[in-house]
């Protein structure tokens, strides 16, 4: 197909001051084969009104209204309807530069791509292209700049043929987007910042619960084991249990800024001394991961503390 249907869901939820400028620049894309599906999650803002008035205005916009059910339900809903061969996610506070599409589509078709991944507020250091099963790699071990984020990325519909958001999850990025990359063939990154990310106050990242969020992370390594097969990749199982230690030092972290109680980090120090050994032999364990290792097990919390005080200062 040289002009395939993209569909660009947008979950609304009492965004009234920013969705204009949301909607228009999806309506003002140079790429014109789309289907914008606005999803009204139950506004009471006055952002369902101008749903239906943008809907009477473009022929490509499609509005469902439904009960404030939150994100994950918003963006299903939105699969669920398109009917195009791509699918692309925007946030109703954000909006995008006019070429995200075409470029994005561009790039699919140029690299045989399921999922193309594009800036966002800043741009991605370099192209590159490499397998479904080498970027979940990359997810899992935070390299590349991949982020865990549905919304800077532009996937082939074939891939949310049995995946779903989680419904009633806050985070449930975490959740999804490995699976979706581990589907993919090819995986290709566009240096460009096309995605205008804005952090607003009242938002659900604004007001992140960061226990909540460091639970669901560790969460999500655990049920990737099910999911990725490691008793048939080793590659996985390095780079899941290397996920699962970086998920230990975030919580560490989040401790070392007050964000959490000292117990967690007494807990999660624990957890390392007793574990340790279980990555001495990992293919991704780097001399920066192995250092933070040394200095939270062999010698303690508060030399880990001190030296990632310098580190970030």
């Amino acid at each position: 197909m040289n002009n395939p249907l993209v569909s660009v869901v947008v979950p609304v939820y009492n965004v009234k001051d920013y969705l204009p400028e949301c909607i228009d620049s999806i309506i003002n894309q140079t790429y014109h084969n789309l289907e914008i599906i606005l999803i009204d999650d139950g506004s009471t803002d006055g952002s369902e009104t101008l749903c239906d008035k943008y809907k009477a205005k473009d022929s490509r916009i499609i509005v469902k209204h439904q009960k404030n059910s939150g994100l994950s339900v918003a963006r299903n809903t939105g699969i669920k309807t398109s009917k195009g061969e791509y699918i692309a996610f925007v946030d109703s506070d954000d909006y995008v530069k006019p070429e995200l599409i075409e470029h994005a589509i561009s790039a699919s078709a140029s690299h045989q791509a399921d999922i193309v991944v594009f800036g966002y507020n800043e741009d991605i250091p370099s192209a590159k292209t490499v397998s479904g099963e080498s970027a979940t790699i990359q997810l899992l071990i935070g390299q590349e700049n991949l982020d865990i984020i549905a919304w800077n990325k532009l996937y082939s519909s074939r891939l949310f043929k049995n995946i779903a958001f989680p419904e009633g999850e806050t985070h449930e990025d975490n959740l999804t987007t490995y699976k979706l990359l581990s589907l993919a063939e090819k995986v290709t990154y566009l240096p460009e910042s096309l995605y205008i990310y804005r952090e607003r106050p009242g938002s659900i990242t604004a007001q992140k619960n960061i226990l909540h969020r460091l639970d669901i992370r560790e969460r999500a390594v655990e049920e990737s084991k099910n999911f990725l097969g490691t008793k048939d990749n080793p590659r996985y199982k390095d780079a899941i249990d290397i996920s699962l230690l970086l998920a230990k030092f975030a919580r560490l972290d989040a401790s070392l800024r007050s964000e959490i109680s000292n117990d967690e980090a007494q807990k999660t120090l624990i957890w390392l001394r007793e574990h340790s050994q279980d990555f001495e032999r990992n293919r991704f364990l780097t001399k920066k991961l192995s250092t933070y290792l040394f200095l939270s097990t062999k010698l303690g919390g508060a030399p880990y503390k001190t030296f990632r005080k310098i580190i970030h200062e």
